[in-house]
């Protein structure tokens, strides 16, 4: 329905710059900066209900950019990075559970700034495509990582314009 905005609850810190996962019930915002650094944190949002955010994990290294991430709804992988345009590292991140993020793999070209990679996936593979390499220039790479295995993402292929800022969306939870 149309309407104005409510006040649904307000976070565990301040957040800016940073990405975001969920499920079909929770969603979870993580990283970027917090008004006074980096932080690691991951907070979680049950939709269903208002109220405010709980912490709900940690990263394992600070997040200063929204990098992307991709979720089937029970395993979320997280493209983070802490500095530097060189940081290709993918963690692996429970939307049910929670905790802390373990290590997944690496994606095939660093990327320093790519806010269009987040959730764009299906229930068996989460995509990864182009982003900012560098200060100056863009990479049409499409990584893909398969959910249910660990290891390294895959090149699938090249977009059909480099590109460093986008909106893409899931099918994963229902074409939402």
């Amino acid at each position: 329905s149309e309407g104005n905005t409510v006040d649904f609850g307000d976070m565990t810190y301040n957040y800016r710059y940073g990405s975001a996962t969920g499920s079909k019930t929770r969603a979870m915002p993580m990283g970027g900066y917090d008004g006074s650094g980096v932080s690691n944190v991951i907070n979680v949002i049950t939709m269903s209900t208002t109220g405010d955010a709980q912490d709900f994990g940690d990263l394992h290294e600070t997040m200063s950019d929204g990098v992307g991430t991709t979720t089937n709804g029970t395993r979320s992988i997280v493209h983070t990075r802490s500095s530097g345009f060189t940081d290709v590292v993918l963690d692996s991140y429970s939307p049910i559970s929670g905790g802390t993020t373990i290590s997944f793999g690496n994606l095939s070209v660093a990327r320093v700034y790519s806010p269009m990679n987040s959730c764009l996936s299906s229930p068996t593979r989460g995509v990864f495509p182009g982003g900012m390499t560098g200060p100056a220039s863009v990479s049409g790479a499409i990584d893909y990582v398969e959910f249910a295995t660990e290891g390294n993402a895959v090149d699938f292929g090249d977009m059909h314009t480099a590109n460093s800022s986008g909106s893409y969306f899931s099918s994963a939870h229902g074409g939402l």
